[in-house]
């Protein structure tokens, strides 16, 4: 049996999923990371829109993608 998901957020180049916070893996051939409805960034992902852009860690992040 084989499993695919399709990660919800792209994010300066890097896809996230919501769930719990993981390291790095892949899936279907994507890097993806896992982040928690705790993990500060998720605080400024919260109800944003594909092409809104964020600030974090001092960096200025476009979210080019939500699923």
């Amino acid at each position: 049996m084989t499993l695919s998901a399709r990660p919800p957020a792209k994010l300066g180049g890097r896809l996230f999923v919501i769930a719990v916070s993981t390291g790095k893996f892949v899936c279907d051939g994507n890097e993806i990371r896992g982040i928690s409805t705790q993990a500060p960034i998720y605080a400024e992902l919260e109800g944003m829109r594909a092409g809104a852009a964020i600030s974090f860690n001092g960096r200025e992040l476009v979210i080019e993608e939500v699923a």
